[in-house]
């Protein structure tokens, strides 16, 4: 008589309720960890940006900011300093667009952001730029704007 060798199903259910316990440990983590993600990579962004506008003005226009009349405008001046060929988008907290709002006084928009809803305000007297967003970023304490 001949013997099968194999798993039974009482093994095969064990193993099955094992990798869901380790599945309900990991997937809050994992979650988690793409929201960090997300945060820094809009953060090295919005640095990157920063750093092409201080070489615009040292390099390329004899310590004046770019100025422009409006988004585009300020975008062409930025590309020839910034990795890739489209001007970056800023996508967190409901924000996914590479539009500048030009304000001297960088005031971001409030409220929950449309399609339209530019990604970054611009000072063009000061050089400074920020994410327009009020939005708390996964720290709870710090906002998008505040970077």
């Amino acid at each position: 008589m001949s013997r099968k060798s194999g798993f039974t199903l009482v093994e095969l259910v064990v193993v099955v309720l094992i990798l869901g316990i380790l599945a309900a440990i990991a997937a809050p983590k994992i979650i988690n960890n793409s929201s960090d993600a997300a945060d820094s990579s809009v953060a090295s962004t919005l640095g990157a940006i920063r750093d092409a506008i201080e070489v615009y003005a040292t390099q390329a226009n004899a310590g004046g900011y770019p100025k422009g009349a409006d988004s585009t405008a300020i975008q062409t001046k930025l590309k020839p300093f910034l990795r890739g060929t489209k001007f970056p988008k800023a996508s967190v907290a409901g924000l996914s667009s590479n539009a500048i709002k030009l304000s001297t006084s960088l005031t971001v928009d409030t409220g929950t952001p449309t399609s339209t809803t530019p990604g970054w305000v611009y000072d063009t007297t000061t050089g400074n730029i920020i994410i327009n967003s009020d939005t708390l970023m996964k720290d709870g304490v710090t906002k998008y704007s505040d970077l």
